[in-house]
């Protein structure tokens, strides 16, 4: 049996500013739920990989970046999950031109409401 290691997963929300931070346009559509699939969880001896996740293909967000962070080292530089180590999973959505999120959209992963350990955030890249 794999050991789960200790993992803080976030999903960021990146509200994309243009210059100096300007209102949404009045006539932008409201995102008010955003969906990820293909978080896997972190395992000891697994490797690192964010090839599988995804956003829905009608989405009207798309994924800027996503990594992961040995949070124990401070570094997003490893190779396998090592055990006793915390690891975060930062996913950056962008919304598409003429969208923009709502203050507080829902958020599934994986088909599942986001609670507990999943967070999101609003603002600049972390």
């Amino acid at each position: 049996m794999k050991k789960f290691v200790s993992v803080i997963c976030s999903v960021v929300l990146l509200v994309c500013f243009t210059g100096i931070f300007t209102a949404s346009a009045a006539s932008d559509k409201v995102i008010s739920s955003v969906s990820v699939t293909g978080v896997v969880d972190a395992i000891v001896g697994n490797s690192p990989k964010s090839d599988s996740i995804s956003v829905p293909s009608n989405a009207n967000y798309t994924i800027e970046s996503k990594w992961w962070t040995n949070v124990t080292l401070y570094t997003s530089n490893f190779a396998k999950f090592e055990d006793a180590h915390k690891y975060r999973l930062t996913v950056i959505i962008k919304p598409k031109d003429g969208y923009r999120f709502d203050n507080s959209p829902e958020l599934t992963v994986n088909g599942k409401e986001a609670e507990g350990k999943y967070k999101v955030l609003f603002g600049k890249q972390i």
